[in-house]
C-alpha cells in the first residue's frame, strides 16, 4: 500500500506538471522541486557525484545557519556531497557588515570538515533550473539550493547530526541549573507579525512552571531572560529575581542560550538554532520548523506536559548504579 507522504508528492507532481503545460508559474512549488531532486538521487537517476550547497542570501543569521544545516543534512541523509557557501551580507548586523560576517563564520564554524564551493569543480547550477532539466542528471552538478525544509521538516533529528561538537547531552549535576529564556521582540507586536508574537504573561507562567518543576526535582535555577524587548514589559520577570539581558549583542546572546542548562525558545529561526546547538535540556516553542524529537514541546494551550518535562529531565541526570 502507497504511503501518505508518496501520494502527497504524486498529486503534486501532477499539478506542477499541469501549471507548467499551462504555463502557469510554479514558484511557489520551490519544496516540490527538492523533493523531485532527493527522489532523482535515490532512484539513481542522478549523477552520485553531484554536489549540493547554498545560495548566498541576505537575510537574518539564524535562517542563513538552518538553511545551511538542513542542506548539509540532507545531502549527508541521502548520500550525496556537500560543498560550504560562506556567508555573504547577513541582514541585521551589527557594526561595520564585513567585520559582522566574520564575526558570524568564525561563530559556527558551518565550513568544517567539508569542502568549500569554490573548490568544487562542476557545473553551478540552481535547483530551480535543474529540476526540469533532467537531461543534465546523468553528469555530476554543484547544486544550488535556498534550503532542505522539504526533508528536514519531516526529519529534523537530522540536523543534530550536522551540528558542530553535540553528540553528548549535559549532565545536571549540581543543585543550581542556568534556565536560559528567549523572548522575541524588536521585529514582532501584537499589531505586526502577531502569530509570532507571544504575550509577557503567558511567557512568565512558562518559566514559573519550568521553575518549579525543577524545585520538585531539587534542583535550584539561575534564569536569564534574553530579549531586545523594554525592562517595563518584563517587570514581573525582574521581581522575581529573574535576570535580564536587554541589550547583548546576538552572538553573546546565542553563546550564552546554547551553554545553558535548560533552554526555552522562541517563535523565531535563531532561536531555533541555539536549540539546535544546545546539548541542555529544550523547551520548545511552536515555529515554523518541527521540534526534535527530544525537546518538550509547549502546547497549544500554553503550558508543556509535564511527563513529558519529567523524561527529557531523566534524560540528563546522571546514572544511578
Amino acid at each position: 500500500m502507497m504511503d501518505k507522504h508518496r501520494l502527497k508528492y504524486l498529486g503534486r507532481y501532477a499539478w506542477v506538471e499541469l501549471k507548467r503545460a499551462l504555463r502557469l508559474p510554479v514558484k511557489r512549488d520551490k519544496k516540490h522541486f527538492c523533493a523531485r531532486i532527493i527522489n532523482g538521487v535515490r532512484s539513481g537517476r542522478i549523477h552520485p557525484d553531484t554536489v549540493f550547497t547554498a545560495h548566498t542570501r541576505r537575510d537574518g543569521l539564524g535562517s542563513q545557519i538552518l538553511s545551511r544545516l538542513t542542506i548539509q543534512a540532507t545531502a549527508d541523509d541521502i548520500g550525496v556531497k556537500y560543498a560550504h557557501t560562506p556567508f555573504g551580507e547577513i541582514a541585521h548586523g551589527e557594526g561595520d557588515p564585513e567585520t559582522w560576517v566574520a564575526r558570524c563564520a568564525a561563530a559556527f564554524d558551518l565550513g568544517a570538515g567539508v569542502p568549500q564551493r569554490d573548490d568544487v569543480d562542476l557545473p553551478l547550477i540552481d535547483f530551480r533550473k535543474y529540476v526540469f532539466r533532467t537531461d543534465l542528471w546523468s553528469r555530476p552538478h554543484l547544486i544550488e539550493f535556498t534550503h532542505m525544509y522539504e526533508h528536514c521538516d519531516r526529519f529534523p533529528d537530522l540536523l543534530r547530526n550536522v551540528v558542530p561538537n553535540n553528540s553528548v547531552k549535559k549532565e545536571f549535576v549540581g543543585q543550581f541549573l542556568t534556565v536560559a529564556v528567549h523572548i522575541r521582540r524588536g521585529d514582532v507586536s501584537p499589531n505586526m507579525t502577531s502569530e509570532r508574537y507571544v504575550s509577557a504573561d503567558r511567557i512568565y507562567a512558562n518559566v514559573i512552571a519550568i521553575e518549579d518543576a525543577l524545585k520538585a526535582n531539587g534542583f535550584g535555577c539561575h534564569i536569564n531572560i534574553y530579549s531586545n524587548g523594554s525592562a517595563a514589559e518584563f517587570e514581573a520577570f525582574a521581581k522575581h529575581g529573574m535576570h535580564l539581558h536587554l541589550d547583548l549583542g546576538a552572538l553573546e546572546t546565542f553563546e550564552a542560550m546554547k551553554k545553558a542548562d535548560v533552554l526555552m525558545t522562541a517563535n523565531s529561526s535563531f532561536s531555533y538554532d541555539a536549540a539546535l546547538y544546545s546539548n541542555g535540556l529544550v523547551i520548545y516553542h511552536k515555529t515554523k520548523r518541527p521540534p526534535l524529537s527530544d525537546w518538550v514541546k509547549i502546547e497549544n494551550n500554553g503550558g508543556f506536559c509535564a511527563a513529558e518535562f519529567q523524561r527529557a529531565l531523566s534524560a540528563h541526570l546522571p546514572v544511578q548504579i
